[in-house]
Order: C-alpha cells, then sequence, then structure tokens
C-alpha cells in the first residue's frame, strides 16, 4: 500500500467487496489533496472499503475535480458512482443489484489558503499580543500590524494596505471601561484608520473585525467610512492578563468559510452532499473528532494533531472545563507552550522524517481520512466510529 505525503503521485486502495446497499462518500478538498473514500457495511459493521488521494490539481472549478475524483474511485472499483445524466454523485439507480447507488455524499472542503489578516492596535505588547493569539487560533495569517504611535501615518497605511490587500483587519486595544475619556486613544486610532480606508478603492477595503473596548464601539463605527464593512466581537483584553482569544477567532474562521463559499462550484458542491448545509470545514470535522474520540474513549482530556500539507493544526480538549484549544502552526511545527497542553496522543495524517512519533500517541492515521470519515458521523455516527476504531485510528506501528 503506498503511504500519503510528499509523493505526488494519485494514492488509492480497495479492501474487499462492496456491499450492495447503505454506501457512504465522503470526500474533501484541501489545498494540496483531494481525498475520497467509501464506507460500506461489512459483516454488519462500516469498514474503509476503498479510497483515493490526489494531490490537488491546476484552478479547474470544485465540481470539476469531484467529477474527476469520483470517476477515478468508481474505475478502480469497478462500479458506477457518478450519475451522469444528473450531473452528480449516484443517489439514484434503476438497477440497485448491478449498479448500487450512494446512500449518503459528505463533504468536507478547505479549498482556499489562510485568511490574509492586518492588526490594527493601540500598543504592541498588550492589545495586539492579545490578537496575535487569536489570529493563531484561527485559520487566519498575519500579513502585517500597526500600533498607535506619534509615526503612525493614514497616507502610509493606505500605502501598505493597497499593497498587501489583506481580507480582513482586526482593530484592537483598551480594556473594558465606559468611561468616554478612557475612549480616546481608540476613537483616535479609528480615525486614522478611517482615513487610510478612505484612499483605498471601494473593492479594497477589507473586512474589519473590532475587538476592542465595547463601550467604545458605536465611536469606532461612526468614524469608520460607509463602505466598511464592520462587525464586533467581545474585546480580546478586557482587562490587564485577561486574554480572551475565542470570539475573535470565530469571527475570523467565519470569515475564512465565508470566502470558500464565494469559491467556484462550492456551492454545487454543498447541493450534491446529502447533509443540510454548511459544508463543515476540514478543521471544523477534526475538531469534533477530538471531542467524539475524547468522549468514546472516556478521557479527561485529549490532544490531536491533523498534519495538513500547508497548516498543522493542534486541538486539545479539556472535558474538566468543557473548552477546547487550537493553534496552527507551520507544518512540521509544535504549538508553543507545551506546558499548557497535554501530551499528544492523536495523529492524523503522514508523520515527517525518520523520526518515530512521539511516545505519547496512542492514535495515528496515516492516510489523513479521519476528518472526512468523522463528518460521515453526520449522517451515521455509528458508520463513522466503526471505521475509524477499526480501519483508521490504530495503534502506532
Amino acid at each position: 500500500m503506498d503511504q500519503t505525503g510528499a509523493s505526488p503521485q494519485p494514492q488509492e486502495y480497495y479492501q474487499g467487496p462492496v456491499a450492495g446497499s447503505g454506501t457512504i462518500l465522503a470526500a474533501s478538498f484541501e489545498m494540496h489533496r483531494l481525498a475520497a473514500c467509501l464506507l460500506e457495511p461489512v459483516g454488519g459493521m462500516y469498514r474503509l472499503a476503498a479510497w483515493r488521494i490526489s494531490p490537488a490539481p491546476d484552478q479547474r472549478p470544485l465540481t470539476v475535480q469531484f467529477h474527476e475524483l469520483c470517476r477515478q474511485l468508481g474505475a478502480r472499483l469497478q462500479r458506477t458512482l457518478w450519475d451522469d445524466e444528473r450531473n452528480g454523485p449516484l443517489l439514484q439507480s434503476p438497477d440497485p443489484v448491478r449498479c448500487p447507488p450512494l446512500e449518503q455524499v459528505v463533504i468536507t472542503a478547505s479549498p482556499r489558503p489562510r485568511l490574509r489578516v492586518w492588526l490594527v492596535g493601540l500598543t504592541e505588547h498588550n492589545s495586539l499580543a492579545a490578537a496575535r493569539g487569536s489570529l493563531a487560533a484561527s485559520q487566519s495569517q498575519l500579513i502585517g500590524s500597526v500600533y498607535l504611535n506619534a509615526r503612525l501615518d493614514a497616507a502610509a497605511l493606505a500605502r501598505d494596505l493597497d499593497i498587501l490587500r489583506p481580507e480582513a483587519l482586526v482593530l484592537t486595544g483598551g480594556y473594558e471601561n465606559p468611561d468616554a475619556r478612557a475612549h480616546a486613544p481608540i476613537r483616535l486610532l479609528a480615525s486614522l484608520l478611517a482615513a487610510a480606508l478612505r484612499r483605498l478603492p471601494d473593492h479594497a477595503c477589507p473586512e474589519i473585525v473590532y475587538a476592542g473596548n465595547s463601550f467604545a464601539l458605536q465611536a469606532v463605527a461612526a468614524a469608520l467610512p460607509q463602505q466598511a464593512r464592520l462587525r464586533s466581537v467581545e474585546n480580546v483584553l478586557p482587562a490587564p492578563a485577561q486574554v480572551r482569544e475565542q470570539p475573535l477567532a470565530a469571527a475570523l474562521d467565519d470569515l475564512y468559510e465565508q470566502k470558500c463559499r464565494r469559491i467556484q462550484g462550492f456551492a454545487r458542491l454543498a447541493q450534491w452532499g446529502t447533509l443540510p448545509p454548511p459544508i463543515l470545514t476540514v478543521e471544523d470535522s477534526f475538531t469534533r473528532l477530538v471531542l467524539l474520540w475524547m468522549e468514546l474513549h472516556g478521557l479527561r482530556d485529549l490532544c490531536g494533531l491533523h498534519a495538513g500539507g500547508d497548516r498543522w493544526l493542534y486541538v486539545w480538549a479539556d472535558g474538566d472545563t468543557n473548552t477546547v484549544h487550537t493553534r496552527y502552526v507551520a507544518p512540521h511545527s509544535a504549538p508553543p507552550h507545551p506546558e499548557q497542553r497535554p501530551p499528544l496522543r492523536l495523529v492524523s495524517g503522514p508523520w515527517p522524517g525518520p523520526d518515530s512519533l512521539p511516545g505519547s500517541v496512542r492514535w495515528h492515521d496515516s492516510l489523513g481520512l479521519a476528518p472526512l470519515v468523522a463528518a460521515a458521523g453526520q449522517a451515521s455516527p455509528a458508520a463513522a466510529v466503526q471505521a475509524l476504531t477499526h480501519d483508521l485510528l490504530l495503534p502506532p506501528r
């Protein structure tokens, strides 16, 4: 069996006889690869019957990529997975015995780069530092930042924004304080930002997320130009040493998913799937998997890694506090402050290089198929758990 990883060649595997009914097709779209697998009831239990993993192609529409993936997997199995007449996955068949249809089609997709974000804050080591933590917990990448100082110039900021074209701009600063006198710095910063944004073409104006003193929100909104699309979230630093990462991280993830939905063919993918929208990102599905696996095995906490091609995601769930923490890092990197998370126990994706997995790892899905199989749990929880348990999340070899 071929191993996944840096190899540019497609990989596929066929595990055994294909059952005639109850088949679940799960597919995922990532920046570096396409993947699809079939879950089949075999001997009263769902198993991972077949899969195909291919390098991501050129900029063809997602619909074309999905069609090709289904055609290739079907040809390998000598089974029809695509309905040419209806132009979609085969969900209905006039001859279910000789040409069994699919029962469910489940899709996960993270088909674009991370969200390009620019930070604007009052201070470099307080508000900006807190906002950087939120970016690291979300599908975002920092492309620039400024803070309020005597050298901050609206014209220079406008030039930088016009050159780098961030997709989102985070404005933050100020502790939670209702006193209007305490709002003067953030109002000044918003005015300088507004002057910079007015110099940009309308189509270049990024989404703006305000994560500062909530009592100053109305004044900040009034200062910004009319074309600015503003949303507000909980203050990322409401008091000294009280960082609130998650609301800002969630807002940035929501913007990322909105950008995904605008990609050509994405809406059609959602129509082909048999689950209600929205389509989960691969990373969202992996986060849910970590929670599921913790509960399934009666653990107090669990740290897992999704080793994607262009981004690695660490997720650690704490059952005692009912919280989930996420950190995106560069491939082959560990998250900062390892003392703040439990040992790594679950890995989905190829482990780089000749070094062995950490001794703490109990489950390793070397193919990286666990997130899309976990997404199938929305259609059939038992099918997902059975395939994960018996075919994917296995003890390291």
